[in-house]
C-alpha cells in the first residue's frame, strides 16, 4: 500500500467538480450561454468523479484488508442513505406538482419505479414520472449505478492482481481494461444493432436506439478507462506524487494547450469522453490536474470548507432543483436560484444524514 497522507484537497477537488455539473446541466437546459458550455465541456466533472473513485476506493478496500463485510458495509453508508433521503424528497416534489397521485401507488409503473430508485437502477424512469420538468426527475443519478459497480469490481481486481503476483502482468491487464473501455460503448452498440438488423430472433427492444445507448450507457465497462487512471495513480502514488505536487499552473497550461490544438486548430476530437487516443491523453492530462490540486496546498480545503464534504449533496440534489423551477424561471436568474438551492440541500444532507452516519464507518 502507498502512504498516503490524510490531507488533501479531496472534498474541495469533488465540490468544483459536482459544481461543474450542476453549471452544465443548467446552462444545457435552460440554453442560457453557448460560450460557457463551450468553456465547461473541456472541465467535465464525472470522469473527474470516476478517477477519484479508482483512487479511493482500492484504499478503502485495502483499509479493510480484506474484509468484504466492512468494505461494503462502509460503502453502503456513503451512498445509499443520503441517496434514499433524496429520492423520498423526491417523490414529495412530484406529489407537490401533481405528477402522481395517491391512486398511482396502485400501478406497478410507480413501485418499479421505486425499487430501481432505491437499488442498483437509478437510471430508470418510466412515462409515469417522465412528465415533470427536464423529463426525468433525477437524471444525474445515472452515475449512482456506474460507481456501485466499481465497488464490485475492485475486489475482483485485487483478487486478479494476486493470481498474476508480477508487476508487469498487472500493469498489462490494467492498459488492456483501459483500452477496452475505451471503446467498449462503440463496439457493443455497432454489435448489438448488427444483430437486431440481421439475425432473426434477436429482442427487437434494442432497435430503440435511446433505450439501447441508455443501458450500455450505464455497464460498468463503458466508464472503466478514468477509474483505471485513478487506480494507476493509487499504485504508483509514491512516484507519481512528485512529478504532479506544485505543478498544478503547468498541468493545467498544458491541457489548455492540448485542447486548442487538438480540439480547435487541428480537431481530432470534441469531448474528453470522446473514444480516440487524443481524448484519453486529454482525459489522463485533466486527471493529473485534478490529483495535483488535491495534493498542493493541502490544507486548502480545510481552510474554505471546514470538513464539511457537500460534494455529494450538491450531486444528487440539483436536478430536484432544475426540475423545480423549469419552464418559470429563465436566464442566469436559474443558474443562481439552483446553486443557491442545491448548496443548501447539500448542507443539511451533509450534517444531518451524511457526517452522522459516517461516523459508524468501521
Amino acid at each position: 500500500m502507498p502512504q498516503i497522507s490524510r490531507q488533501n484537497n479531496f472534498d474541495l477537488i469533488r465540490l468544483i467538480a459536482a459544481l461543474q455539473v450542476v453549471i452544465f446541466h443548467v446552462l444545457m437546459q435552460f440554453k442560457i450561454d453557448s460560450f460557457a458550455l463551450e468553456i465547461l465541456k473541456h472541465f467535465p466533472g464525472v470522469p473527474v468523479f470516476f478517477a477519484l473513485s479508482g483512487f479511493l476506493i482500492p484504499m478503502s478496500y485495502q483499509n479493510s484488508k480484506g474484509n468484504l463485510k466492512k468494505y461494503f458495509y462502509n460503502r453502503f453508508l456513503r451512498i445509499y442513505p443520503a441517496l434514499w433521503v433524496c429520492f423520498f424528497i423526491t417523490v414529495i416534489l412530484l406529489f407537490c406538482f401533481q405528477v402522481i397521485h395517491f391512486s398511482d401507488f396502485g400501478s406497478s409503473k410507480f413501485w418499479i419505479w421505486l425499487f430501481a430508485q432505491l437499488s442498483f437502477f437509478q437510471f430508470y424512469d418510466n412515462d409515469l414520472v417522465q412528465s415533470w420538468g427536464i423529463g426525468s426527475p433525477n437524471g444525474s443519478l445515472w452515475s449512482i449505478a456506474i460507481e456501485l459497480q466499481f465497488y464490485f469490481f475492485v475486489p475482483l481486481l485485487f483478487w486478479v492482481f494476486k493470481k498474476l503476483k508480477r508487476e508487469l502482468y498487472i500493469n498489462i491487464l490494467l492498459i488492456a481494461i483501459l483500452f477496452f473501455s475505451l471503446y467498449f460503448h462503440d463496439i457493443v452498440a455497432d454489435t448489438v444493432w448488427w444483430f437486431c438488423v440481421n439475425v432473426e430472433g434477436t429482442p427487437k427492444i434494442f432497435l430503440n436506439y435511446v433505450l439501447m445507448n441508455q443501458v450500455i450507457g450505464i455497464i460498468l465497462f463503458n466508464h472503466l478507462a478514468y477509474f483505471i487512471i485513478g487506480i494507476f495513480i493509487y499504485l504508483y502514488f509514491d512516484k507519481v506524487k512528485p512529478l504532479i505536487t506544485s505543478n498544478t499552473l503547468f498541468l493545467f497550461f498544458l491541457y489548455i494547450i492540448f485542447v486548442i490544438i487538438w480540439v480547435y486548430l487541428y480537431p481530432q476530437y470534441k469531448f474528453v469522453q470522446d473514444a480516440n487516443i487524443y481524448a484519453l491523453i486529454a482525459s489522463i492530462l485533466l486527471i493529473s490536474f485534478a490529483f495535483s490540486a488535491a495534493f498542493t496546498n493541502v490544507n486548502l480545503s480545510e481552510k474554505l470548507l471546514k470538513g464539511n464534504d457537500i460534494s455529494y449533496g450538491v450531486y444528487i440534489y440539483h436536478m430536484l432543483i432544475v426540475n423545480s423551477i423549469y419552464g418559470t424561471i429563465t436566464s442566469w436568474n436559474a443558474l443562481s436560484i439552483t446553486l443557491f438551492v442545491t448548496i443548501i440541500c447539500a448542507w443539511f444532507s451533509w450534517k444531518l444524514i451524511e457526517k452522522p452516519l459516517l461516523k459508524f464507518k468501521n
